[in-house]
């Protein structure tokens, strides 16, 4: 997997180590889940085994949500523009909530709360800037096959590809940048 993030446990997955900012190691070597960070409850983990799926799912989940409608955008724009791939954007982002609630299913709630400081800490810290830079270079180069194929006479539908996933480059560099700046090494 080419995008990688640096942590003090070795080399990883972006999305694995966007993943295990949801899992907190507490006292006692207990581990507790928290699919929506500070906003929502915690789920306590049993077993290593568990928190394998768990963490698995989640990373499969993330590659899908973050990747899955740009390249879908590229392979179908021609054939069906721009406004279907509009329309399944939010049917996708409920499946995958949905899907996260099923993951969840089983667990024990926990009353025990993350807070929104250490939430944002883990994020920031589980993104490299590497990690930053190869995901804003993915979009840009989908963006760039986009331009070549209108500049190719494909159609504007990859122009206006082109123009969405440089924004996405844009945006995703900038606010994680920001956010990793901002909130990074402070976590407990």
């Amino acid at each position: 997997m080419p995008l990688r993030s640096s942590t003090d446990e070795g080399e990883m997955g972006l999305f694995t180590a966007l993943c295990d900012a949801s899992f907190v190691q507490r006292a006692g070597r207990r581990r507790l889940f928290y699919p929506w960070g500070s906003h929502g409850r915690g789920y306590e983990v049993r077993s290593e085994e568990e928190y394998l799926r768990l963490r698995r799912e989640l990373a499969w989940l993330m590659r899908i949500g973050i990747f899955g409608m740009p390249i879908v955008a590229l392979f179908t724009a021609e054939r069906s523009g721009i406004l279907p791939l509009v329309l399944l954007a939010p049917l996708l982002s409920v499946l995958l909530l949905l899907r996260v609630v099923w993951l969840t299913r089983t667990l024990v709630p926990s009353e025990e709360r993350i807070s929104a400081a250490e939430a944002r800490a883990r994020l920031a810290d589980a993104v490299s800037a590497g990690s930053i830079r190869r995901v804003t270079a993915f979009f840009l180069a989908l963006g760039a096959v986009g331009l070549g194929l209108f500049l190719a006479g494909e159609g504007a539908e990859f122009l206006a590809l082109c123009i969405a996933m440089g924004l996405t480059a844009a945006c995703f560099r900038r606010s994680l940048w920001g956010f990793k700046s901002r909130f990074g090494q402070r976590s407990t």
